[in-house]
């Protein structure tokens, strides 16, 4: 916006739409000038009536707008040139990947962490190597938002008028500190030497202040070495941290005066509180360009301080930097870039297989002082790693990616050499790199884009290697720079204030206040003198529809969390429709061919009553801007209430037992009404309805009494619900969670993983990782992936549901072990992403499997537990757990194993029983192990081997006794909860899929 002038903020267009059908407000418009640099000569370029869209990712200049104005562009195979009315050429542009690009100084800018305009003109002129552009259209502070929002400053300390002859005579520290968000490395503070004579600055990272002497005298010893010099005086402030006994005695041991400033003056100190202050701001405004969280603050500093030495500085001599005054050397500057671009990091082919994806994305957060290379951050392993393959793509729409070569050599400043103890915070902490000490050839990189449209070329080539074909981009690239991605939400109601989409969003606050109104969910009231009121806020969130358009939605919940128990809250607790029992409806709906539909809530929790009295303060917005003293009277609830959901599920509960349903005796989320015409199933989860019925007339009667007395929606035959996909055929119905899948795959970059037949190795055997403090598990998404798993595994994915139960074990303790197993899993899911459960006419009645694997874990010897339940030819209830007690023998385990298949089992027969009125159905379960069917069948089979064991486990003998459940015996060929306690090879893994009815869909 900067670049505008004669700004008008009521544009003519008030929003664009860009290739990807994202609608993009317009927030101002006005005239552009831009100055062009052509055979020394400099030429303006006036556009008029040019658009400012905040949201765009790059500066866009039409050719017809350009011609409009008197002037004429010609194109040729190299690029294109501008000429203005007089043939005089006034611009050039040269052609990458379809993209015409102006070169300008802003982007030396911004590589040089926002550099001002005399040091930028200064390293043009011969103080470093490898830096070009035209001084005439250099940046200068007030043209810059990001200098703005990053260096606004105070006056500056006064200057000292004595200055040192020689590298190492004065030496000037400082500590900046406590950051408030820890760094990757777990750092608070970063400590600053800054040799006086050259101002070559080095910077440690520390986690707590008494670390400081250990670093000086790191720092000491390598400064001299390299030097062949002694430290002759060490100034700081009276900082505890340096004018502690053990430093004194260092600095008198060693000959070193130590200058210290008076109290509370740190303008004494005048050097390093500048320093501090200029790097701070540096790595300010690298965060802010960057768009990066505080916790990248390290990386930031780090670049800073790298920066800082190799630019001039206005206190020693012109056209010099501090490394040339520490080394002798100009710097070379040619291989910087922007901090936070975009970086395709090369996988190197000992990490990886034959057609795995040879390159991973990450962000460039500086650059290594120890090896040749950059410092990358991966967001998906929230590490560093330092690499030397590397392709930079400096803009975000620069498909050219750059290659770059670093062949400078760095002197020891900046980060201190890595060391073998982590207790200190350094380049170490700062660089940790999972899966060097691997020789697993997929342990940690993959990912979701194609390196097929790039070269990567290392960083460093020999001068033996050939040069390697540049392979040619392709037509389309050039049309991703019209492409965007939506804007972010906003977190508080200033940033509605502040936002281009102001309007859109007001808009949808009004709505949701209506919706508050027309529910007559509150009363204006004076505020209370006596009573609690909870706090509220405003919540955003952008949605897409089916069409691609943005809907924006601004929801006004309350802060629970400072609700008070047995005063704004009693009881919360609200139950949910327990899955089997989902999967039970639909095997029921196959056999009697039931409709299934689908109905939303979408304001569910506002229809709550509140048995308590609850206050809640005035939300930010116009309507309540003349209400002093108020807060409003809830009479209903509201979301992020600890009862909202309990209400919600007792309203609904007592609005359908008025309308004759009757809940279900065994699951509190269930309402049937039943004869031997009609069947009406209706199953709650939160604000969805299922509902499964035979008798449309009957469906549409329960429809017009809803409506009448919620808000609701029928979204029609259920597709896609809980994160299902639900298909019906004439003659199945399927269920998967294709969808869900590629999600995690996309997540975890895995969607061009290769694939693997079964899930988890036969017979694996880990260790648990105790040591906390172990480097070898940080960087890995672990838990993460487990939840993710875990839900597809409760749902419609049994075949992994032991893997994930195996690998959950180590939520506190893997490494890169753990890991790799875990990687195998998806590579699983890779496989077989078409398989779900298939429910079929004609089938089997409910029956059961249940198996056991005798002390198969290696961490307690206990044994698992598995046992599935299948109807209508597929699977309607299962588990894999490890047992509670140490079994002693495999009859013990089986036996423990039957006791709990059996409570699942009668709870599914009773269920059924409530559904389809067939109250002397009989149950079978089926073991495969003749002596546990034995004990549980006999009650005078009682012995020294079965005497121990709990009473609780007998409850099956007493199923087995009253004819609930028949127990008989199957071959282990033929067990398939056998993939419940184990894993498996290929074709048994396969076999007990389809006997589950797990298959592609």
């Amino acid at each position: 916006m900067n670049l505008l002038s004669n700004v008008c903020y009521q544009p003519k267009v008030k929003e664009i739409i860009v290739a990807n059908k994202t609608i993009m407000p317009v927030e101002c418009s006005g005239d552009l000038q831009i100055t062009t640099h052509v055979g020394g000569n400099s030429f303006d370029i006036n556009v008029n009536n040019v658009l400012y869209v905040p949201n765009l990712t790059t500066n866009l200049l039409s050719v017809s707008r350009i011609i409009s104005n008197g002037n004429r562009v010609e194109f040729n195979q190299h690029g294109c040139l501008i000429y203005n009315s007089q043939n005089d050429c006034i611009g050039e542009a040269k052609l990458k990947n379809g993209v015409y690009r102006l070169n300008v100084v802003n982007t030396w800018h911004r590589r040089l962490g926002h550099i001002n305009s005399t040091d930028l003109n200064k390293l043009k002129n011969g103080a470093v190597e490898g830096v070009s552009f035209d001084e005439k259209c250099g940046p200068n502070k007030a043209s810059c938002t990001i200098c703005c929002e990053g260096k606004q400053t105070r006056l500056p300390f006064p200057q000292s008028v004595s200055k040192s002859h020689e590298v190492l005579e004065l030496i000037h520290t400082d500590i900046c500190g406590p950051m408030e968000n820890v760094s990757l490395g777990k750092a608070r503070y970063y400590l600053l030497f800054i040799d006086d004579f050259s101002r070559m600055c080095t910077v440690y990272f520390l986690r707590e202040k008494n670390e400081t002497f250990k670093y000086f005298k790191q720092y000491k010893e390598l400064v001299e070495t390299q030097q062949s010099k002694k430290i002759k005086i060490l100034r700081s402030d009276n900082g505890g941290e340096f004018c502690s006994s053990e430093m004194e005695n260092y600095l008198r041991q060693c000959g070193i005066v130590h200058q210290k400033t008076n109290s509370y003056t740190p303008e004494q100190n005048g050097l390093s509180e500048r320093y501090n202050r200029s790097i701070v701001e540096k790595a300010r405004c690298f965060l802010f360009d960057a768009q990066f969280e505080k916790f990248l603050w390290a990386e930031a500093v780090n670049t800073a301080v790298y920066i800082k030495n190799r630019t001039p500085t206005a206190s020693i001599k012109e056209n010099t930097t501090p490394y040339e005054l520490w080394t002798g050397r100009k710097p070379k500057l040619d291989h910087l870039r922007i901090f936070g671009s975009p970086v395709m990091v090369h996988v190197p082919k000992e990490k990886r297989r034959k057609w795995d994806k040879k390159a991973k994305k990450m962000f460039l957060v500086g650059y290594s002082e120890n090896i040749k290379g950059y410092r990358m951050y991966d967001p998906i392993a929230r590490n560093i790693i330092v690499a030397r393959d590397v392709v930079v793509m400096e803009n975000i729409d620069d498909s050219s990616a750059t290659t770059i070569t670093i062949n400078e050599e760095r002197p020891p400043e900046g980060v201190q050499e890595e060391e073998e103890q982590d207790t200190s915070v350094s380049q170490k902490d700062e660089t940790f790199i999972p899966g060097n000490s691997s020789s697993d050839t997929d342990t940690s990189y993959s990912d979701t884009l194609s390196p097929e449209d790039m070269d990567l070329v290392s960083m460093q080539r020999d001068s033996s290697t050939p040069e390697k074909r540049v392979r040619r981009k392709p037509d389309y690239y050039g049309y991703a720079n019209m492409c965007a991605e939506m804007t972010g939400e906003p977190i508080t109601v200033s940033d509605i204030l502040n936002s281009p989409e102001k309007e859109q969003w007001q808009c949808a606050m009004k709505e949701e206040l209506k919706s508050f109104r027309e529910n007559d969910t509150w009363e204006l009231t004076d505020r209370p003198k006596d009573k609690t009121v909870v706090k509220s806020k405003w919540v955003f969130k952008k949605k897409l529809n089916s069409e691609g358009d943005v809907r924006y939605r601004a929801r006004l919940v309350a802060k629970g969390f400072t609700q008070l128990k047995g005063i704004d809250f009693n009881e919360t607790f609200s139950p949910v429709l327990r899955y089997s029992t989902f999967r039970l409806l639909i095997a029921l709906s196959v056999k009697l061919d039931l409709k299934m539909n689908h109905l939303d809530v979408p304001t569910a929790f506002l229809n709550g009553f509140l048995d308590e009295t609850v206050f809640m303060e005035i939300p930010e917005c116009s309507e309540f801007q003349n209400c002093n003293n108020k807060v409003l009277k809830l009479k209903k609830a509201v979301y992020g209430l600890k009862q909202s959901a309990r209400a919600w599920h007792i309203r609904v509960e007592d609005c359908l037992l008025k309308l004759g349903y009757k809940k279900s005796d065994n699951e509190p989320c269930l309402f049937i009404k039943s004869d031997k015409n009609t069947k009406v199933y209706i199953g709650l989860f939160v604000d969805d309805f299922f509902v499964f019925y035979n008798c449309q007339s009957t469906y549409e009667q329960l429809m017009k009494e809803l409506v009448e007395k919620f808000r609701i929606k029928d979204l029609g035959q259920m597709k896609q619900c809980l994160g299902m996909n639900i298909n019906v055929y004439e003659n199945c119905i399927t269920v998967d969670q294709k969808k869900f899948i590629e999600t995690i795959l996309k997540r975890f970059n895995m969607s061009d993983c290769s694939c693997c037949d079964t899930p988890m190795e036969i017979n694996l055997k880990l260790k648990k990782i105790v040591d906390n403090n172990s480097e070898k598990g940080k960087g890995y998404p672990y838990q993460q992936l487990i939840g993710s798993l875990m839900y597809l595994s409760v749902l419609t994915r049994p075949d992994i549901t032991f893997s994930v139960s195996f690998l959950s074990q180590y939520n506190n303790g893997f490494n890169e072990t753990h890991w790799k197993h875990l990687k195998r899993l998806l590579k699983y899911l890779k496989k077989t992403i078409d398989y779900g459960l298939v429910y079929k006419k004609n089938a089997d009645i409910l029956h059961g499997y249940v198996d056991a694997d005798w002390a198969s874990c290696s961490l307690d010897r206990r044994s698992y537990t598995g046992y599935c339940f299948i109807m209508s030819g597929s699977i309607v209830s299962y588990e894999s757990k490890k047992q509670k007690t140490v079994a002693l023998s495999s009859t013990e385990a089986e036996y423990m194993a039957l006791s709990e298949s059996c409570k699942e089992g009668i709870y599914l027969k009773n269920l059924l029983n409530e559904l389809v009125l067939c109250e002397n159905m009989s149950l079978c379960l089926y073991s495969d192990n003749q002596s546990s069917i034995k004990i549980a069948s006999n009650p005078l089979f009682h012995n020294k081997r079965t005497k121990h064991i709990d009473i609780r486990h007998h409850f099956v003998r007493e199923c087995v006794l009253q004819n609930k459940i028949k127990i008989e015996y199957v071959s282990t060929n033929d067990m398939p909860a056998d993939i419940l306690t184990k894993s498996l090879c290929k074709e048994k893994h396969y076999k007990f899929l389809s006997l589950m009815g797990v298959s592609k869909v």
